[in-house]
């Protein structure tokens, strides 16, 4: 009989200090929930509120270490550095040919590219990318004056500029073209002058056939071809006259 009240005893002992601490840990559970409903029935003052807005965000970017933030900004300056090169490329205008592709000129080569077609010349000279380069419009090509190197040029994107001549300047010279075709017409060219044609009907370029004295070398050389030819038409000499628009300067 002792042992089952022993045993007993024993049990009724765990159970006494098992309520004791259920009784400890509620009271604790109790002193939290009183403190989350103080916690949530506070109001922040608004100037608080709006400065901890403000300051979250910097909360959560400095999360990050130093190291961390100085590869995103390069990252970030590269992307957009990358999209702003991309769309300058896509822009309008003259392009050389690199061993990396198509490379649009800075806009000052562009100025003068431009300005060198608007006056009617076949060359101009560009400085870029650290030195400077010669430009051949009529072969569409940059050559570098050191080396003599050649790349291809192109137009992207819009029309070549046609040269612009002042009306002035054209009014002169279609009145001396259609004098010389009057001339030409009566004779009082003395021979010399046999054809003058406009070329594709531009009046800035001119063919012309010309004769010589019969006794100059010239004339003499050219009467030797056309009989070793059988070809009377070399007896003449076709020359191409192109007049720049500042003409008459």
């Amino acid at each position: 009989q002792d042992r089952p009240a022993r045993a007993d005893l024993k049990k009724l002992q765990r159970l006494t200090e098992t309520n004791q601490v259920l009784a400890e840990e509620l009271q604790k559970l109790k002193k939290l929930e009183k403190a989350v409903r103080i916690f949530a029935s506070f109001q922040m003052p608004s100037g608080l509120a709006r400065s901890r807005e403000k300051l979250e965000p910097a909360k959560a970017v400095s999360t990050k270490t130093p190291e961390q933030r100085a590869v995103d900004a390069i990252t970030e300056a590269l992307k957009k550095a990358g999209k702003e090169k991309a769309k300058a490329q896509e822009a309008p205008g003259y392009q050389v040919h690199t061993d990396i592709g198509w490379r649009r000129y800075d806009e000052d080569a562009q100025n003068m590219i431009q300005n060198a077609c608007t006056k009617g010349r076949e060359e101009c000279e560009i400085f870029a990318q650290g030195q400077y380069y010669k430009i051949n419009l009529k072969r569409m090509v940059q050559i570098n004056p050191g080396t003599g190197n050649e790349r291809e040029i192109r137009l992207h994107g819009q029309r070549p500029v046609a040269p612009e001549m002042p009306k002035l300047n054209f009014k002169r010279l279609m009145v001396e073209f259609k004098q010389l075709e009057a001339q030409i017409a009566d004779g009082s060219c003395e021979g010399f002058l046999l054809r003058c044609e406009p070329v594709e009907d531009n009046l800035m370029e001119w063919e012309v056939d010309m004769s010589f004295p019969s006794d100059s070398p010239l004339q003499k050389s050219l009467d030797n071809l056309a009989a070793i030819m059988f070809d009377s038409t070399l007896k003449r000499l076709t020359l191409c006259v192109r007049f720049t628009v500042e003409f008459p300067l």
